[in-house]
């Protein structure tokens, strides 16, 4: 049992640690208690999630046991410091936008009875690097398994239709697909496993699939040649899995596998469909049949080609480490569209 004096004594001595702590600047911290966490991240015990990245200047600071931290909506452009334990922290950059559509064409009118051409879809953007240059993830001591993914690449916009032809008025052509967005680059920035067995795998995004090609519009009805099909858009390349620096842990002897996967291509997009021709007049059938040319397929957009797996440095440490790099697979090119109908006596398409 405390006697008073005991107690006394105890409180006292409590209370000069605390204010000699507050006056030389530094706090006590329990594991696992929460403390201040960069802007849009949130911790729950040793789980952190955060939802705009890290900012440059900024720092998470994990806690001495293992962490799951989850990072998304913005790049690592700060420092990640996720402390001791066996910590997981997934990192993936922001997808690129969706290329704009393209405007279809005007119809024909009296004075201008030919349609007009379609308008190109917008190319896609590029997708987010996961780390940037200026970003830094510590995994410190403990075996720690550090993902890092670029966002993907946007689609390209679809092609706009072409304008029916009036009359006598040719059909316009379809727009050209875009082209889909490149990947973003997984790191390019410094990841650091720490001691221990540690796993870092880095992957470019996927690029953008390219837009679909416009499609040809029919001619007056009276006759006029129809409009071709747009151009598929080609696919995006893929991001590089790794332009920074991997390091498994430089002085520690325990076995790291680090990995670097270049992102897939985008998809090339299917050319667009040519449009029905008609006849009439000069060309046609007597006046009475429907015998115009019929437009152009539009052709197939390129596959987009696959990322490069490392551009950068990577470091094992002095273990029997597994090092891999692996180049992303190149995308399909698009397939041709189909060429529109001679209508040779019935005038549907």
């Amino acid at each position: 049992m405390r006697t008073t004096t005991q107690t006394t004594t105890a409180r006292r001595i409590g209370r000069a640690v605390i204010g000699f702590g507050t006056a030389a600047g530094f706090a006590l911290v329990a594991p696992g208690t929460a403390s201040a966490q960069p802007p849009g991240c949130t911790q729950t015990g040793n789980n952190f999630v955060c939802t705009a990245g890290i900012a440059a200047g900024q720092t998470l600071t994990g806690t001495a046991v293992a962490n799951t931290i989850t990072i998304t909506g913005g790049p690592v452009a700060g420092t990640v410091d996720a402390l001791g334990g066996n910590d997981t922290i997934n990192v993936t950059g922001t997808a690129g936008a969706t290329g704009p559509n393209g405007a279809p064409g005007a119809p024909g009118t009296v004075g201008t009875p030919a349609g007009s051409a379609g308008g190109n879809g917008g190319v896609g953007s590029t997708g987010g690097t996961g780390v940037i240059s200026t970003g830094v993830i510590n995994g410190g001591a403990g075996a720690d398994t550090v993902t890092v993914t670029g966002g993907s690449g946007g689609n390209g916009g679809n092609g706009g239709a072409g304008g029916i032809g009036l009359a006598s008025g040719a059909g316009g052509a379809g727009g050209n697909g875009g082209v889909g967005g490149v990947g973003g680059a997984g790191n390019a920035g410094n990841v650091d496993g720490g001691d221990g067995a540690d796993t870092i795998t880095t992957s470019g995004g996927k690029g953008g699939n390219g837009g679909l090609g416009g499609t040809g519009a029919a001619s007056g009805n009276v006759a006029g040649g129809a409009g071709a099909g747009g151009i598929g858009g080609a696919g995006g390349a893929g991001g590089v899995g790794n332009s920074g620096t991997l390091n498994g842990g430089t002085t520690d002897a325990a076995a790291d596998t680090v990995t670097a996967t270049g992102g897939a291509g985008g998809l090339g997009a299917a050319g667009g469909l040519g449009g029905c021709g008609h006849g009439g007049g000069a060309g046609g059938n007597g006046g009475t049949g429907c015998a115009g040319p019929g437009g152009a397929s539009g052709n197939g957009g390129a596959s987009g080609a696959g990322g490069l797996g490392n551009t950068g440095t990577i470091d094992g440490g002095t273990g029997v480490n597994i090092i891999s790099v692996t180049t992303g697979g190149n995308g399909l090119v698009g397939s041709n569209g189909v060429a529109g109908v001679n209508n040779g006596g019935v005038c549907s398409c």
